[in-house]
């Protein structure tokens, strides 16, 4: 008579052996891509019998391994080894640890009728790391938005120092980890047919990045949540059932490589915006 105890094995076996038939049939980068995010946890959280059997059907339909070695991965320019995590699961930002924080206060001038404006105060936050290295934190962000980001405490000393000065100087003392915009290396997979656009768009706050499919490129976070929330419904029908919805795909999916840093994003932009202003030239000249 089996115990209770092998009945629960017996039932975390086939429970895996369910979640390797689920993913085992997905033989297209793209769909296989799409899962993964949307059950990445469940990935991560699962036996190393599952784990070993994703990580090799994920290096067949894609050609590289899913896990790996930690001494083997590329790092940015601050030393941070990029990692197997997608953006969209630590909400498009990295936690770095500071021992001071920066801030500047800025003053805008909405128009809210004819002839009348409104002053809207928002904050840049900087932060330095224990080797001396300032990065951006956030910026452009109203005060209520700041408290998700620096936490109740930190965004308190900031707002109320702003209100007689223009930025300062905070020291974290112990260091304090916070959360930062984060950057990161990937590429955008070629068009699937021939409607397509050549280049991948994407647009925040009305800037706009025309980029190459399947080239490495560093964006920020918040252009790739632009990305991962442009989907379209992927649809199927049988003589047996009516039109349905069985999934959703991206307009431009992407891999990820490595995280990166803002000064790699800021060369790369600058890089870009010169040739496109030199390809602008030449067609004028040549009209």
């Amino acid at each position: 008579m089996a115990t209770d105890s092998q009945k629960s094995m017996k039932d975390l076996e086939q429970q895996d052996q369910i979640f390797i038939k689920e993913f085992s049939g997905i033989d297209k980068k793209n769909p296989l891509e799409l899962y993964e995010r949307a059950h990445q946890k469940q990935i991560m959280e699962s036996s190393i019998y599952v784990r070993d059997a994703f990580d090799r059907h994920w290096k067949t339909v894609t050609g590289n391994f899913y896990f790996s070695p930690i001494t083997l991965r590329s790092k940015a320019e601050d030393g941070t080894l990029g990692g197997t995590l997608h953006p969209k699961t630590v909400k498009y930002r990295v936690k770095r640890t500071f021992v001071s924080l920066r801030w500047k206060k800025n003053l805008h001038e909405v128009p809210i009728r004819s002839g009348e404006t409104r002053k809207i105060i928002s904050f840049d936050a900087f932060g330095t790391m224990e080797n001396g290295q300032e990065v951006a934190i956030e910026r452009n962000v109203e005060p209520n938005a700041l408290i998700a980001i620096l936490g109740e405490n930190l965004t308190q000393q900031v707002t109320q120092a702003g209100k007689t000065k223009f930025e300062g100087v905070i020291d974290l003392q112990p260091p304090q980890e916070i959360p930062i915009i984060g950057y990161w290396e990937v590429i955008f997979s070629p068009g699937s047919n021939r409607e397509d656009p050549e280049d991948v768009t994407l647009t925040h706050n009305g800037n706009c990045l025309q980029i190459k499919r399947n080239e490495k490129v560093v964006l920020p976070g918040y252009y790739l949540e632009i990305a991962d929330n442009g989907t379209f419904p992927k649809y199927i029908q049988t003589p047996e059932q009516s039109r349905k919805i069985v999934g959703w795909m991206q307009f431009f999916p992407y891999t990820v490589l490595r995280e990166a840093t803002e000064g790699e994003y800021v060369r790369q932009k600058k890089e870009g915006d010169r040739l496109t202003a030199e390809a602008r030239r030449r067609e004028t000249e040549i009209v």
